[in-house]
């Protein structure tokens, strides 16, 4: 038993160091900048690849995508696949959270009234609202924005919510308040939503997402770059345009499978059980074996065709990624995970082998 925890520890030890090591690590400059531009290109597969690689390599962080995001040069769809990145890099970082909640029997066209600060519940750590602020304080801007945007009080709700998960932790904002309607200035440190103590609840879509654009706005103001509002930013397309694009991109992928399909099955063909005997299939006859072939065939020939092509695109990805990561833990781990997309795709290929040579049984 002494054993297996020594054991435990150490590989807890050597995780931590792979981890720190990874942080401690920045993308290569060039790689990235090569991966920008290949979100422009004109080969759909190219924007697809560049977008895994910007989401698998573990040495993109969050602030390269946003620096990415307000730099000029990227078209709309790209700039939406680069977003898209940034989002999930942003869902998984620590959330940041102020310590209060709100009153629910109040509601006010001028701000947020809170019912008073939250104590934290996990080791003994103690937000700043407990010492700034009381029950009955209103809200009225966060960081010199308005914290109500409806005459909805859920959505105000949200909107606050979403201007708080755009900060981390140990960050310092500025809140206008009314304390007994008498207007004044608080500066406040953020917490961490961990230290409340309350079980992690996915937030809405929107939330996220008006979150993100909040912070990019702040990053933005902050490098100089001037934008047309401090309110989050519009998208760069209509939700439509993109949908569009996407259906554009189903139909190529749908051609390319279908093609592949064809190139596998065309190939020269084994004999073939035919209603109990045997047929050499030739010259016209694949097109036969090809009409025969059961539904459930063909349809598992697709999707092992599609599993194989991902994979194919996955391991080429992690090579290029490995050439370009310097030695270490991070390259090693790299390297594995190469190892194992490659044994994934012979796996693949040998059960394609064996879906082509399997017996077809062809009604008369």
């Amino acid at each position: 038993m002494v054993r297996w925890m020594r054991m435990t520890t150490a590989a807890c030890g050597a995780i931590a160091l792979w981890c720190a090591d990874v942080d401690a690590q920045e993308v290569d400059p060039t790689w990235l900048s090569e991966q920008l531009r290949a979100l422009n290109s004109d080969e759909l597969a190219t924007r697809e690849s560049a977008q895994l690689q910007l989401r698998q390599n573990p040495l993109v962080k969050l602030e390269d995508i946003e620096r990415a995001l307000i730099a000029p040069g990227l078209s709309g769809e790209s700039l939406l696949r680069l977003r898209q990145v940034g989002i999930d890099m942003f869902k998984k970082r620590d959330r940041a959270a102020m310590g209060v909640s709100w009153q629910s029997q109040s509601f006010r066209l001028d701000g947020l009234e809170i019912a008073g600060p939250a104590r934290a519940r996990v080791g003994g750590v103690e937000f700043d609202s407990v010492r700034l602020l009381r029950a009955g304080d209103v809200i009225v801007k966060f960081d010199g924005l308005p914290v109500v945007v409806s005459e909805d009080i859920q959505r105000n709700w949200d909107n606050c919510r979403a201007m708080i998960m755009s900060h981390d932790p140990g960050d310092e904002i500025e809140l206008d308040i009314l304390r007994d309607e008498r207007p004044m200035k608080v500066r406040l440190k953020m917490g961490r939503y961990r230290d409340l103590g309350q079980s992690t609840v996915a937030d809405p879509r929107d939330v996220i997402e008006r979150s993100f654009e909040y912070r990019l706005n702040r990053i933005a103001k902050s490098a100089g770059v001037a934008r047309d509002t401090e309110e989050p930013a519009e998208l760069p397309i209509t939700q439509s345009e993109w949908e569009s694009i996407v259906e554009s991109e189903n139909k190529v992928r749908e051609q390319r499978f279908r093609a592949a399909q064809e190139q596998a099955i065309s190939g020269p063909l084994p004999q073939v059980t035919a209603a109990g005997g045997e047929a050499d299939l030739s010259g016209d006859a694949t097109m036969f074996f090809r009409a025969g072939q059961s539904d459930q065939t063909a349809r598992m020939m697709q999707t092992l065709l599609k599993s194989i092509s991902i994979k194919q695109n996955e391991l080429q990805q992690l090579q290029r990624m490995i050439e370009r990561t310097p030695d270490g833990p991070a390259k090693v781990a790299l390297e594995r995970q190469a190892e194992s997309v490659q044994l994934q795709i012979k796996e693949l290929q040998r059960r394609m082998s064996i879906e082509r040579t399997r017996p077809q049984i062809f009604k008369p």
